[in-house]
């Protein structure tokens, strides 16, 4: 809804440029292979402009191991 009122009518809202600038590289970002932490993320992401939460969401998909908190899984809104 904020992104269509957004490009309906030119600043009549305000948007997150990095959530932006990711979206408008499209589907294609994606990071270099490597092991990253939540501190390396967010560096790089900032360094592109790109957002660090929809980067790694999409870096998730072409990751081989994934390695986060036991408890964190168990929560039945993250198991999904």
């Amino acid at each position: 809804w904020v992104l269509e009122k957004s490009a309906a009518q030119p600043g009549s809202i305000e948007t997150c440029s990095y959530y932006d600038t990711f979206r408008d590289a499209g589907e294609a970002t994606s990071l270099p292979s490597g092991i990253y932490d939540l501190e390396e993320l967010k560096k790089w992401g900032k360094g592109k402009g790109w957002c660090p939460y929809y980067l790694t969401r999409q870096a998730i998909n072409h990751a081989n191991i994934l390695v986060f908190n036991y408890q964190y899984m168990l929560d039945p809104k993250v198991a999904k």
